[in-house]
């Protein structure tokens, strides 16, 4: 029976990397994410179902005896322990279920890593996963060369609009996974002695990888400010190259062919390589642009922090209360530093209120996310991972094709943390470095480099009775996880409902029954990102009633005041499930702010308490001073509007928005000339914006404007 677990379990992982860089969904019920993260998590609750009957059969569990695992056990406790002492306790630990830097998806990852070590120690599955692979990138490679000569509208499935759109997430991580492509053909060909059919295919593989690495402009390395000063991803494939050549030449030097079974030789293709990344890191963007073009890829570029405001905001963390210094704020809460200490230079770019959940890499954030003490955790697993696999390399071994599966999956191990370390790719990456790191631990085990040590509990009944209620606990706490992901997969499903219904909504019937599914999803997660959509849905509504002139105002009057109030109390829960959410303060303000023209009462001093809190949560935001200054405008204070807007401008002098209403209040006030200033000041700014210059032609012919503070801010201004 172990035998059949064994080979069921590793089929399950084979399976598993040919179905995630590949699968996608066409619906609009699931996410991307999800459609990645639902199968990885399947294949890990069923495999370490099998694995709990397998040690229950043996009697007995082999731990592994080394510090690397130590390491690989430190860092997701950290991550339990940072979501516990977070801000926002639940999405730190869960969140919305699809989201990469959880403590449920880091501890299905190392989970993850060290059942592929337990079940995939035979050379026969690692070869199968690595054909695998290989049958994966092909099918992509040839996918995005049809796409790349056809146009964008070929095989799209109504998903992929884009010529960089890919199954496996941003172009990004297809030139990621191009290098792992690369590094596994170079081994292959340059280790082993294979056949004409297996020899071209490698080759193939060789050619496609570089042609995807060409073809985008993927910046690796960003130093300093700039960045134009960068690197591109074929400076690391430059690296790993001219490692693999010297090491291949070094081993095989001053050897006869009997001895290692392939002789003195020059490794052709790796020089190829290197030569190949030498080429386009020297030529840099100018090569790779005209690579680019001439595909029709067009501009890869991403929205992404530089070194120094990561590195600035690690700083920051470290000086922090102690809690924080030592355990972050909590995973997936990098945004909510980003916030509180955000640079004010920022605020004149088009980023200014981009709400960026990750520094420049990964682990990089981690210092932010799970603090000094996860960043330590993660840097010991690193450097262990690069002590094992150096000393593997240079041990005695006969075998060459063990000495092959041993130098593929370290290298490609170490290709692929070194992309974590300096950018955050998507979940599909994620998930191929722990496959191929728990395939590189499985051939050190293998190899009997890494050691285990053997408890046996069926010899004892004290042992058995602790050894049975460990093994029923673990599997209790294993359905509590699936459960919990499952009620968030399912609430992710009726919020694609929801938007379903509201892209076909005609009537205020309509999207009250696009709520229903909303609400439901609430029901299962209660995620403060449900309840600020309910309210500003419910705050559409209000609108719509507003501006409704043909319903008797009686009628009018009711519906007013139900659907107002099921906004402000949407707005207020919002609060409630994330009180140190700088959105859930903004949604509370603007539903709460839109009673005070009507001359509700008590409406302007909650809404600008709101507006302040919210200041405290984003202080260098010039959004909250504008907000505020439109309270203000609207409550009839134009002078303190103005100082607001002043306050604006200060933090952000291109703001058009509070230029346009800075225009708006001074028309109203019969300061036509300095009105018609400042919205050519705006229009300046935003050329393509007719409803400025709309203004501006209606000041120039009428004496005197109403004051409007309708203004509605706009990210790109």
């Amino acid at each position: 029976m172990e035998k059949k677990i064994n080979t069921i379990a590793s089929y399950i992982f084979i399976s598993l990397i040919f179905i995630i860089p590949l699968v996608f969904s066409v619906s609009a019920l699931i996410s991307f994410q999800f459609s990645k993260i639902i199968p990885f998590f399947i294949a890990i609750f069923v495999v370490a179902f099998l694995y709990i009957i397998f040690i229950f059969n043996e009697g007995k569990i082999a731990i592994p005896w080394h510090w690397f695992f130590a390491a690989s056990a430190f860092v997701p406790l950290m991550y339990f322990v940072s979501a516990i002492t977070s801000t926002n306790t639940t999405g730190s630990l869960l969140g919305t279920g699809a989201e990469l830097a959880t403590a449920s998806t880091i501890g299905g990852l190392f989970i993850f890593m060290y059942l592929v070590s337990f079940f995939m120690r035979s050379k026969g599955k690692t070869l199968v996963s690595y054909l695998t692979f290989a049958a994966v990138f092909v099918l992509i490679s040839l996918f995005h060369t049809l796409r790349f000569i056809l146009g964008a509208d070929f095989l799209s499935f109504g998903v992929f609009n884009s010529i960089i759109s890919n199954t496996l997430g941003s172009f990004t991580d297809l030139a990621i996974f191009s290098g792992v492509a690369l590094i596994l053909s170079l081994t292959s060909i340059e280790f082993l002695r294979i056949g004409k059919t297996i020899r071209f295919i490698s080759y193939l593989v060789l050619g496609l990888s570089l042609v995807v690495l060409a073809a985008t402009n993927f910046p690796l390395f960003i130093f300093g400010v700039d960045p134009k000063s960068s690197l591109s991803l074929f400076t690391l494939i430059g690296i790993f190259a001219l490692i693999f050549f010297v090491y291949f030449v070094s081993s095989t030097y001053g050897t006869k062919e009997k001895e290692t079974g392939l002789g003195r030789r020059i490794p052709y293709a790796s020089l190829v390589v290197l030569v190949i990344s030498l080429l386009f890191t020297l030529g840099g963007s100018t090569l790779q642009n005209a690579v680019s073009s001439f595909l029709k890829v067009g501009q890869t570029s991403e929205a992404r922090l530089l070194w120094t405001p990561t590195y600035n905001l690690s700083v920051a963390t470290l000086k922090d209360l102690p809690l924080r210094t030592f355990v972050g704020y909590g995973p997936e809460q990098f945004s909510y530093k980003w916030m509180l200490s955000k640079p004010v230079d920022i605020n004149n770019s088009v980023l200014w209120n981009t709400p960026f959940s990750q520094g420049t890499g990964f682990i990089v954030s981690t210092i932010v996310t799970v603090g000094i003490l996860g960043f330590l955790g993660w840097l010991a697993f690193l450097l262990l991972i690069l002590w094992l696999g150096i000393r593997a390399l240079f041990a005695k071994n006969k075998d060459p094709f063990s000495q092959y599966i041993l130098a593929s999956s370290f290298l490609v191990s170490v290709y692929l943390w070194i992309t974590l370390v300096v950018y955050a790719p998507n979940i599909t990456t994620f998930i191929i470095t722990f496959f191929f790191t728990g395939l590189f631990l499985a051939s050190l085990f293998r190899e009997k480099l890494l050691e285990e040590k053997v408890v046996v509990f069926d010899k004892s009944k004290g042992k058995s009775f602790v050894f049975i209620l460990g093994l029923i606990l673990t599997l209790l706490l294993l359905l509590l996880w699936g459960y919990k992901l499952g009620e968030r997969f399912v609430a992710s499903t009726y919020v694609g409902k929801t938007n379903i219904a509201l892209s076909r909504a005609q009537s205020m019937e309509d999207v009250e029954k696009a709520k229903v599914f909303l609400i439901s999803a609430r029901s299962l997660a209660n995620q403060g990102l449900y309840s600020q959509a309910l309210a500003l849905i419910t705050l559409s509504q209000v609108n719509t009633i507003l501006n409704d002139n043909k319903t008797p105002d009686e009628t009018l009057r009711q519906q007013f005041q139900s659907t107002y109030q099921s906004a402000v109390s949407y707005a207020q829960n919002t609060i409630v499930n994330n009180p140190n959410s700088f959105d859930a303060y903004i949604t509370y303000g603007n539903v709460l702010g839109t009673a005070v023209p009507l001359g509700f009462e008590g409406y302007y001093e909650e809404a600008k308490n709101a507006y302040a809190e919210a200041g405290k949560l984003n202080p260098k935001s010039p959004l909250v001073p504008f907000l505020i200054a439109k309270l203000e405008a609207d409550n009839k204070n134009m002078d303190e509007a103005k100082n607001k807007i002043g306050e604006a401008l200060t933090l952000k002098s291109n703001y058009v928005d509070a230029i346009v209403l800075l225009g708006r209040i001074q028309a109203g006030e019969g300061k036509k000339d300095d009105a018609i200033v400042s919205l050519t000041v705006a229009l300046s700014i935003n050329p393509e914006n007719q409803n400025i210059q709309t203004m501006i032609d209606s000041l120039k012919n009428i004496k005197t404007v109403t004051p409007s503070a309708t203004s509605t801010p706009s990210k790109d201004n």
